[in-house]
C-alpha cells in the first residue's frame, strides 16, 4: 500500500514514483484503489509555497485528504504555526498506458538516485539527434551517448557487484568522455 504517481506525457513516455505507506506518520484508505487527475504544475505550487526548502530549521509538515470521486483534492500545509489550505480540482482521470513490462522478460535493470540521473542527462548534447543506453555487468556498466552535428558526448555511470546471484549496480556520479 501506498501512494502512486504517474505522469505522462503524449502517451510515449511516462514515470512513476512510489510512496511507501510507512514513510507517512498516518496513512488511511478506505477504498481499494482511488484514481484522480490534478494538474501537476499547480500541486507543485501549493507544495512550494512556503519555498522549496527549510529556512532557519523550520520544517513544513503536509496532510492530503480525498474524499472521493469529484471533489477537490485537499492540502493543508504547516510549519511553524502557519496553515495553509490548497483546494486542488481533480479531473477525469485519462486511461494510463500499461507498458505491461513482465518481469520474466527484463534483462538488466538498474535502480539509482534520480539526482544522479538528472547530472548525466545535465552533461548529454541536447542538440543531438539520436542518444544510446548502454546497460552491461562489465564496466562501465551504465552508459550514456548522444550523437549529432556538434559531435558525441559520452556519459558513463556505476560499478557492478553481484551479491547472492543477483546483479546489483551502485551507482556512483564520474564522467568518462
Amino acid at each position: 500500500m501506498g501512494l502512486k504517481v504517474t505522469v505522462e506525457d503524449a502517451k510515449c513516455i511516462q514515470a512513476n514514483a512510489f510512496i511507501q505507506e510507512g514513510i507517512f506518520q498516518e496513512y488511511a484508505i478506505k477504498e481499494d484503489q482511488l484514481t484522480f487527475k490534478i494538474n501537476l504544475t499547480v500541486l507543485l505550487e501549493c507544495l512550494t509555497i512556503f519555498g522549496s526548502g527549510p529556512v532557519g530549521g523550520a520544517c513544513t509538515s503536509l496532510k492530503m485528504c480525498y474524499q472521493g470521486y469529484g471533489c477537490p483534492l485537499i492540502l493543508i500545509l504547516e510549519e511553524d504555526g502557519v496553515l495553509t489550505d490548497c483546494s486542488i480540482k481533480t479531473l477525469e482521470p485519462d486511461e494510463v498506458l500499461d507498458f505491461n513490462f513482465c518481469s520474466t522478460n527484463v534483462v538488466n535493470k538498474i535502480i539509482m538516485k534520480s539526482e544522479c540521473l538528472k547530472e548525466a542527462f545535465n552533461e548529454l548534447d541536447m542538440t543531438s539527434d539520436v542518444l544510446e543506453f548502454l546497460m552491461s555487468p562489465d564496466a562501465p556498466h551504465l552508459r550514456l551517448s548522444t550523437f549529432g552535428n556538434a559531435g558525441s558526448t559520452t556519459v558513463s555511470r556505476g560499478y557492478f557487484v553481484k551479491i547472492d546471484g543477483l546483479h546489483k549496480y551502485m551507482i556512483n556520479c564520474y564522467i568518462r568522455t
